[in-house]
């Protein structure tokens, strides 16, 4: 691994200007942490032993509680993506941070999404990927400070917030909680992007028409179009482009026109993801209402059922934040979007307490 010494928050960086991924998730900068100097520590980045493809980082401040937190970036981000939204909370009060990549490097420019279809980008790898990360953070920590964390958590944001979820299903024994914003759900039967996503194409291509929205399971609030117009653009159809290439490859047609009850393959690729709720440690799902990507009748509710119907309901505290949307850099589209960030905080503070 690469090391260096470094301020490892954004109080250093705000006046020079900060990674753009790290401005695409975040909240306008009213709402930043607050920051008051710098907070000096170890920064360490390289690639996961059996998974070069994922890049990793790892924050060690000087004054380290004793406690890790691990995170899988959004998206198809890289690890600065949540610079403002974790990074800086985290480590004011002390804590090791940890975040991975998907193993697959997104551009954007003003009008595309450029996306690889590279093997190393595949979503099943992803629980994976972030068990090793936990695992080689762990090892770091112990190696560089002298002693193991005491307690791991885990934390993430859309994708990463799905993986919070996996990893507290698949492995329990590695954390202590975990808090999870705005995640995905993947289910074979439904619900999952595949059946979502189309109907939310045709919706646009209706005009964003009420009706034809709640087919995808959305509602748009007043004066949300333009957002909405956004969404179609750089997250309904790159997002559904993307799953296709991994979980349906040989899918040719429009976007719009995808029909998953159709696609048996498609069916059992979705499987291999597929949440069962069956944590095995407490669980913050931190959910805006007005989400224009996973909806909480969608990606919210039926997790709930899940988790409840597994016997884990005592496990799972959930934060519904009115006019939240799915990222909370939407504020800077439409003001009245409710940041989610300030919720997450809350519930990070109360699992760790």
């Amino acid at each position: 691994a690469d090391e260096a010494r470094a301020d490892l928050t954004t109080f250093s960086s705000r006046p020079a200007g900060l990674h753009l991924e790290a401005l695409a998730i975040a909240p306008p900068a009213a709402a930043w942490t607050p920051l008051n100097a710098p907070v000096p520590g170890r920064f360490l980045a390289g690639g996961l032993p059996a998974d070069p493809q994922a890049r990793w980082t790892l924050k060690l401040p000087d004054a380290w509680n004793g406690d890790l937190v691990v995170a899988a970036a959004p998206g198809l981000a890289p690890c600065e993506a949540y610079d403002l939204y974790w990074s800086d909370f985290l480590l004011a009060q002390g804590y090791a941070f940890a975040v991975t990549d998907k193993g697959t490097r997104m551009v954007r420019t003003d009008d595309a999404v450029y996306i690889p279809s590279d093997a190393g980008g595949r979503p099943s790898l992803w629980t994976d990927r972030l068990v090793a990360l936990t695992n080689h953070a762990r090892g770091e920590l112990t190696f560089r400070a002298g002693r193991p964390p005491k307690r791991v958590f885990a934390v993430g944001v859309s994708n990463g917030g799905w993986l919070v979820r996996r990893a507290l299903e698949e492995r329990p024994d590695l954390f202590a909680g975990g808090v999870e914003s705005s995640g995905v759900l993947w289910r074979a039967e439904g619900p999952n992007l595949l059946e979502q996503l189309p109907a939310a194409l045709r919706a646009a291509d209706k005009g964003f028409a009420p009706e034809a929205l709640a087919a995808a399971g959305l509602t748009l609030p007043d004066g949300w179009g333009g957002l909405a117009a956004f969404y179609r653009d750089f997250l309904w159809g790159p997002t559904l482009a993307y799953f296709l290439a991994h979980l349906d490859p040989e899918w040719r047609g429009d976007l719009a026109a995808y029909d998953y009850a159709a696609r048996p393959a498609a069916r059992h690729a979705v499987r291999l993801l597929e949440n069962t709720g069956r944590i095995g440690k407490p669980l913050w799902s931190v959910a805006g209402e007005g989400d224009l990507l996973t909806p909480p009748s969608r990606h919210l509710e039926p997790y709930q059922a899940l988790v409840k119907d597994a016997g884990r309901g005592a496990l799972h505290r959930v934060v519904r934040v009115p006019m939240g949307s799915h990222s909370d850099a939407d504020a800077h589209i439409v003001p009245t979007a409710a940041p989610l960030m300030a919720a997450a905080h809350k519930s990070f503070e109360e699992l760790a307490s």
